[in-house]
C-alpha cells in the first residue's frame, strides 16, 4: 500500500501548479486546492493522475499490477458562499459514489450550477 501511495502522490506533483495546496487527507487519499480551474480541467487533472497510476505496474508480486482510483470534484466559483466543510463535504460525496460503482472513477460537480448555498 505505501508504495501506491508513493506513486499517486508523485502523479500529484507532476500535474500540480505551483500555487496549487495538496494534502494528503486520510489514509490512502489525498486532497486537491486548485484555484482558478473550472470543472472540465480539474476533470482532466484527476483523470492524468489516475491514468497514470493506473498505468504503474510494481515490482512486488504481493501488490496487483493494476491499482483502481476514485475522485469526487467539485467546483465553484466563489467558495467563501459556500465553506469549506461543504466544498469538501461534497467533494467526498462525489468520491464515496464513484467508489461505490464499477462503471465510472470521478463524480463531479459545479456548485454553481448544482447546489444553491
Amino acid at each position: 500500500m505505501d508504495d501506491l501511495i508513493v506513486e499517486l502522490a508523485m502523479a500529484i506533483r507532476e500535474h500540480t501548479r505551483g500555487f496549487d495546496v495538496v494534502a494528503r487527507y486520510d489514509g490512502s487519499m489525498f486532497v486537491s486546492v486548485l484555484p482558478h480551474t473550472d470543472l472540465e480541467k480539474a476533470q482532466c487533472y484527476a483523470e492524468k493522475i489516475l491514468d497514470d497510476v493506473a498505468a504503474t505496474t510494481f515490482s512486488d508480486p504481493s501488490f496487483p499490477t493494476e491499482a483502481r482510483m476514485s475522485a469526487g470534484i467539485t467546483t465553484c466559483r466563489n467558495g467563501v458562499a459556500y465553506g469549506a466543510e461543504f466544498v469538501l463535504g461534497e467533494a467526498m460525496r462525489g468520491l464515496l459514489q464513484a467508489m461505490a460503482r464499477k462503471d465510472i472513477r470521478i463524480v463531479a460537480k459545479d456548485l454553481d450550477q448544482d447546489i444553491t448555498p
